[in-house]
């Protein structure tokens, strides 16, 4: 597939049909023209097309004095139940919301810890608390241990916590296809290569 070939004049979005179809062309369009103003559609092209999945990044607040955010506190206080240093439930919250805690990705993850809703909610975060710092991390935790749950097969504590941390990102489901994936092809699924 070439992505690079140009079919229209630079535009957002463009589609190509074959020539033999231009009933399919006149229902696109048709469809086209019916729904751009729709909010579904708003809400996909600015999805696909208008959120950076980037962030910007901000310093830490004072390397000099060991303060890497705000919420430094709730991390040393929840990072016992987990028992993972506080500075790494720190760079992780860093890395996924860079400390924003009204920040919404691009996916729909929200808040400090970038939970989805749905997972938000079955950590126990109550209906509209989302963004709520110390909520954001209560169920961050909870998610995180019972990841770690789901990865005891990973002997290595080390080890275990890469993946911990993989599957906080991409979803444990990736992270086994991953593990499958390395034992099929002759490498140790334990190891984060």
């Amino acid at each position: 597939l070439n992505v690079n070939l140009a079919i229209s004049y630079d535009q957002r979005s463009s589609w190509v049909v074959r020539k033999d179809s231009p009933l399919l062309a006149d229902d696109i369009n048709k469809w086209y023209t019916e729904n751009k103003t729709s909010p579904d559609f708003e809400a996909s092209a600015k999805r696909y097309f208008e959120i950076n999945k980037g962030m910007p990044y901000t310093p830490i607040l004072s390397l000099q004095d060991g303060k890497i955010s705000q919420y430094d506190d709730i991390f040393r206080k929840y990072a016992p139940e987990i028992n993972w240093d506080w500075r790494l439930l720190a760079s992780l919250a860093y890395t996924e919301s860079n400390f924003d805690t009204t920040v919404v990705s691009w996916a729909g993850a929200r808040g400090l810890r970038q939970l989805m809703p749905a997972t938000a909610h079955a950590m126990g975060v109550p209906e509209g608390m989302e963004h709520d710092p110390e909520e954001s991390v209560k169920a961050a935790m909870k998610y995180i241990a019972s990841t770690t749950r789901s990865l005891r097969s990973v002997p290595d504590e080390t080890e275990r916590i890469r993946f911990v941390l993989g599957a906080y990102n991409a979803g444990l489901g990736h992270i086994y296809d991953a593990m499958a994936l390395a034992e099929k092809y002759g490498s140790d699924r334990t190891v984060w290569y």
